[in-house]
């Protein structure tokens, strides 16, 4: 049987953005190389870090909600960072901001030993033997502090990673989402837009004040085995023109990825009332 024609053409025309959007995206170097980044960088455990110390946190119910709000609320604070969503915005500010004139150089860091070598590093400190080798290293580190020199090549690589600030905003983000959440939710305190901001602005400043330290004591564990060589080739490439592009992209990333979570999970709790 023939479709009219007035058929055929309202199915082609329905098809046709479909048809130019996998003309627009195809596998390229391009998109080969951006999979390569997120997947060698270990993004996935850097964006679940965060979240889940927030979980560990509120999960305790600081803020007195009912038991059954409080569960609900963290809940769905762990619906909204699912990884898949979160890698998902990554990935989108990657492509967007994709620039080939770094390739090369981006290509290049991936394969060399030292960046692999640190990547490794951060990978096992997640893990379960990690946390144990964690206390060890910190006795170990209490019995023989680190050498200056030491503490002032991690310093360099928390500055040329943007670690600090990249923690502080990515908290803060986190935080201020439990707080709106927290106003819907009580039946004895609700929060005005300005309130929310002052609260969210004095833990900003709280956390401000002891970040650095943390990292660096977190920095001097994680990478205790590794040589000052490796970890200041890995810093060098961060000081780079291509370093400077991966590292904003990276970081602006991880914001959008975390803004978007957060409008995810306050939208689920407006939708509880």
């Amino acid at each position: 049987m023939k479709l009219p024609l007035r058929t055929v053409c309202s199915v082609l025309i329905l098809f046709i953005p479909i048809l130019s959007a996998a003309q627009q995206n195809p596998d390229t170097p391009e998109s080969a190389l951006v999979d390569s980044l997120l997947i060698e960088i270990p993004f996935e455990s850097r964006l679940e870090r965060a979240p889940k110390d927030i979980e560990m946190q509120f999960g305790q119910n600081p803020l007195g909600l009912p038991d059954e709000k409080n569960e609900r609320m963290i809940e769905l604070f762990a619906d909204g960072f699912v990884i898949d969503s979160l890698m998902n915005d990554v990935a989108t500010i990657f492509n967007a901001r994709f620039n080939d004139q770094y390739a090369d150089s981006l290509k290049s860091w991936l394969n060399s030993a030292s960046t692999q070598k640190v990547h490794e590093a951060e990978e096992a400190s997640n893990t379960l033997q990690g946390a144990r080798r964690r206390v060890v290293r910190m006795y170990e580190m209490e019995q023989e502090p680190p050498a200056e020199e030491r503490e002032g090549l991690i310093l360099s690589l928390l500055n040329a990673t943007s670690s600090v600030e990249n923690a502080i905003e990515s908290q803060t983000i986190l935080f201020r989402s439990i707080v709106s959440a927290f106003s819907i939710l009580s039946e004895q305190r609700t929060f005005s837009e300005a309130q929310i901001d002052g609260i969210v602005n004095n833990y900003r400043m709280e956390i401000e004040n002891q970040m650095e330290n943390d990292l660096k004591q977190q920095y001097l564990i994680k990478y205790y085995n590794l040589n000052n060589e490796t970890i200041g080739e890995y810093t060098s490439f961060y000081e780079s023109e291509a370093g400077n592009w991966l590292n904003s992209t990276a970081s602006e990333a991880i914001k959008m990825a975390y803004k978007n979570a957060s409008d995810r999970f306050v939208q689920s709790v407006e939708n509880m009332e």
